[in-house]
């Protein structure tokens, strides 16, 4: 396989590959968060409206300039969009945020597959 974009990190070469697997690796760890820590478990998302995991995706996905939008058009925006209570949208850094972003997608893919397979008669469990 081609290395692409590689990188010479303190004299450890480091691919292209390598950091996306790393990214890859943040963002299940986040996910894992979300149904372990946070106590979201697939039973507890499958009671929410279809699109719900997506909807707070695109919420964590929006960069903060959007919510210090002149006339709170951007405040607005966010509330709109975020499908829980406000107090639960804990924005942090850009990059964080992101993260959680991914995670919620990953979280929405898992509910259509659960879904999928309940309506094919095999239950939709994750065991």
């Amino acid at each position: 396989m081609t290395q692409v974009h590689s990188s010479n990190a303190g004299g450890c070469r480091v691919t292209y590959f390598d950091r996306m697997r790393q990214i890859a690796d943040e963002i299940f760890a986040e996910r894992l968060h979300q149904v372990s820590g946070e106590l979201f478990t697939p039973e507890d998302e499958d009671r929410y409206m279809p699109g719900t995991c997506a909807l707070a995706a695109v919420t964590y996905a929006l960069p903060k300039e959007v919510a210090n939008a002149r006339l709170s058009a951007g405040q607005l925006l966010w509330r709109a969009l975020w499908p829980w209570s406000i107090d639960l949208l804990r924005l942090t850094d850009r990059r964080s945020n992101l993260v959680r972003s991914a995670a919620l997608i990953l979280a929405e893919i898992e509910h259509l597959d659960r879904a999928a397979r309940r309506a094919q008669g095999d239950g939709g469990d994750d065991a």
